[in-house]
């Protein structure tokens, strides 16, 4: 198991996309079924939905 470690300075764009993509590259080797992947990803866009939503209404 990998231990956390934080940042001094914000990530970088360049930096976000190269991990996404190392992430992407992870999942599409895993023993995950492409059925079973919106186990996973329907979560996380409704997090998206939920956050967006409560930054729009925070900024009222």
């Amino acid at each position: 198991m990998s231990s956390v470690t934080f940042r001094e300075t914000p990530i970088t764009l360049s930096e976000l996309e190269s991990h996404l993509w190392e992430a992407a590259n992870i999942l599409r080797g895993s023993p995950v079924d492409r059925t079973d992947w919106k186990s996973y990803i329907l979560p996380l866009l409704f997090y998206k939905r939920l956050s967006d939503v409560l930054d729009s209404l925070s900024l009222r």
